[in-house]
């Protein structure tokens, strides 16, 4: 997938091609995939694209018997989530932590594997899924 630029209404059209794509995967991987990919978009529509001319997010799907991959790239400022000193503080109470953390939170816990490259100008955010 290729958007440019792109909408919070592009996140349904990914989790629809999830939905469709990968059609033995289970209710609870599909909609951790979804919601993972809601996360990921979410933050780079809201955040990456500042002072960019022609923001454009692709999306990669790579399916192997046992595996998902997806690769989020975009052109927007490099920003490594994984480098993130912030946690999200689960043992606190939801009104009185400090915000932000439960993003990548949620990334690290579903995905199986997760990794951040910037290269060529674009920052890629990868993860894999092990298909049950």
């Amino acid at each position: 997938f290729t958007f440019t630029p792109p909408s919070f209404h592009d996140i349904t059209t990914v989790c629809d091609a999830l939905h469709e794509r990968l059609p033995g995967a289970s209710p609870e991987t599909l909609a951790q995939l979804c919601m993972v990919t809601d996360e990921i978009m979410n933050n780079c529509i809201s955040y990456a694209f500042e002072e960019i001319a022609e923001p454009c997010l692709q999306i990669a799907l790579e399916q192997t018997e046992k595996t998902v991959r997806l690769t989020f790239a975009d052109n927007g400022k490099p920003y490594n989530p994984l480098d993130l000193n912030q946690e999200a503080h689960l043992e606190k109470d939801i009104l009185t932590r400090d915000a932000g953390g439960m993003g990548i939170h949620i990334i690290k816990n579903f995905a199986d594997q997760v990794s951040y490259a910037h290269q060529n100008g674009m920052n890629h955010l990868t993860l894999v899924k092990h298909l049950d």
